[in-house]
């Protein structure tokens, strides 16, 4: 199986490379718009480094991750799906122009028409949303589960390190009562 990856930065970098690249049956290609970062990937994992896009294209890969930033990922796309790939796996959010704290809405509406275009050529896509698997969200799967009381209408979820780190150690050490006082 041929995976392409448009974008090696730290994302591909530590997240992605190491284990397709354990994969016996995957041969990997790789297009970054800086082809040193491409270069170096390529020397520490393996894989065969394309100097545009039309080329990763041409070596008729089964599927492209698409790993930009969310910034850029846009055009990529567009840029991308004029060249008639199989497949399409990207990083969330599809597109966000002003980075993923600003999602707009008119992000969601260039990412619909994206993801419409891929459908009317016939490419698949995949996009996945990580977060779900971090400490935070699977702890408060857990207690929402567990939890005898009313289930909860909405979260908020810490954004920087400082938060996520104080939010690793929730449960706080006294627990609320089983049961909420009267009103």
């Amino acid at each position: 199986m041929k995976i392409a990856l448009a974008g090696t930065g730290n994302v591909a970098k530590r997240n992605y490379i190491p284990c397709l690249a354990a994969q016996e049956d995957v041969e990997l290609g790789y297009y970054n718009r800086t082809s040193a970062k491409a270069e170096a990937v390529a020397a520490e994992f393996g894989g065969e480094v394309f100097d545009s896009l039309d080329a990763l294209a041409a070596w008729d890969p089964d599927s492209i991750f698409v790993l930009t930033r969310e910034t850029d990922r846009r055009d990529l796309l567009s840029a991308l799906l004029d060249l008639n790939p199989r497949r399409l796996f990207c990083e969330k959010p599809l597109v966000a122009q002003n980075g993923q704290e600003d999602v707009r809405e008119d992000d969601f509406a260039a990412a619909r028409d994206l993801l419409q275009r891929a459908k009317a050529q016939g490419c698949e896509t995949a996009m996945i949303f990580n977060y779900r698997f971090f400490d935070q969200p699977l702890k408060a799967k857990e207690l929402i589960a567990s939890s005898t009381t009313s289930p909860a209408l909405s979260s908020s979820l810490p954004r920087s390190r400082a938060h996520r780190s104080a939010a690793r150690k929730w449960p706080p050490a006294t627990s609320p009562p089983e049961t909420p006082p009267a009103p």
